[in-house]
């Protein structure tokens, strides 16, 4: 039985540190995401691994289920790197008051491809300049 607990745990090491992550959600291409009021949500991180944007999210709730998605118009803003905006939308529509911190990740693959097929490259940057967060962000691919 030792053996066992032993083994699960050695696997689950190392599928944690292959580095693969695994996003939750795509990046919706979408000219609605001006819409979208300020919630009581705050980006606290925000990195990029291979085409994976992973944030770290605080927000006030813990009763209830999240709802988020990641918008951007798709309209690359002309400088070198060309950039991006993007808009973090966010519902928790629970009245617990914890503070939770989540990570939350999203495929950055469309974008990639969206620029591909703009400026006829096989490879680029793009600077994403994600709303309520002061960084910005570089996607390389």
């Amino acid at each position: 039985m030792k053996y066992v607990i032993l083994f699960i745990g050695l696997i689950a090491f190392c599928c944690k540190e292959s580095g693969q992550v695994s996003p939750e959600k795509d990046i919706i291409i979408s000219d609605e995401f001006s819409a979208f009021e300020d919630s009581e949500m705050m980006i606290q991180k925000a990195e990029i691994e291979s085409h994976t944007l992973t944030l770290s999210i605080q927000y006030g709730g813990g009763c209830g289920e999240i709802d988020y998605d990641l918008y951007t118009s798709g309209l690359f803003m002309e400088s070198n790197p060309v950039q991006l905006e993007v808009v973090l939308s966010f519902e928790d529509n629970d009245m617990c008051e914890a503070l939770i911190t989540k990570d939350i990740s999203f495929d950055l693959k469309p974008v990639a491809a969206l620029w591909k097929n703009s400026y006829r490259e096989a490879s680029g940057t793009v600077i994403l300049r994600l709303k309520g967060y002061s960084d910005s962000i570089r996607y390389n691919f």
